[in-house]
């Protein structure tokens, strides 16, 4: 995680921008989820819009967004809990949604869980495996993507990620750049 969250900081990460169908990516994941989901006793839903604007995007990247997102939607919620994950568009950008009746954040922690290293509960992250640093990963993601991501969560209640991505114009692309 270190070392991808390094590549992602620097430039020594190859890009492959295509044109993406989120929509593909999405289910692929939902389904390697859904077991895993179905295990934990949690139900989700996964709901895709009829509009979803093209973008250019890297599927790798993108694929390990929606992955740490719903990871961490299954991982702090608790059994009979529910996970939804929503992709939608409109004419300007294509939204990703992952929510779940978990375990919350306090407001006090919001403003600092992108941050590398950071956890919420320490003891309860080691417990579960976290590294603290999947949310910094996913943030890099994002804004590589000139993307931008926007939590909200209530202590008890449940969290909601949204991750925001508009089509990257030619000019503004990241070029690849030589494999490691």
């Amino acid at each position: 995680d270190l070392l991808e969250l390094s590549r992602l900081e620097g430039t020594d990460r190859a890009w492959h921008l295509v044109p993406l169908d989120l929509a593909d990516l999405v289910e692929e994941t939902a389904n390697t989820y859904r077991e895993i989901a179905q295990e934990a006793d949690l139900l989700l839903y996964v709901e895709i819009g009829d509009y979803l604007p093209p973008i250019q995007g890297d599927a790798t990247l993108l694929r390990q967004v929606i992955t740490n997102l719903l990871d961490n939607a299954i991982k702090y919620t608790e059994p009979g809990g529910h996970v939804w994950m929503t992709l939608s568009g409109d004419d300007e950008a294509v939204h990703l949604s992952v929510r779940d009746t978990g375990v919350g954040i306090p407001p006090t922690h919001l403003d600092r869980i992108f941050e590398r290293f950071y956890r919420v509960d320490k003891g309860r992250c080691r417990k579960m495996g976290g590294t603290g640093l999947g949310l910094a990963i996913v943030k890099h993601i994002v804004e590589k993507h000139h993307g931008k991501i926007a939590v909200e969560s209530e202590y008890g209640e449940g969290t909601c990620f949204t991750v925001t991505l508009h089509d990257i114009p030619e000019e503004q692309m990241v070029p690849a750049a030589a494999s490691s």
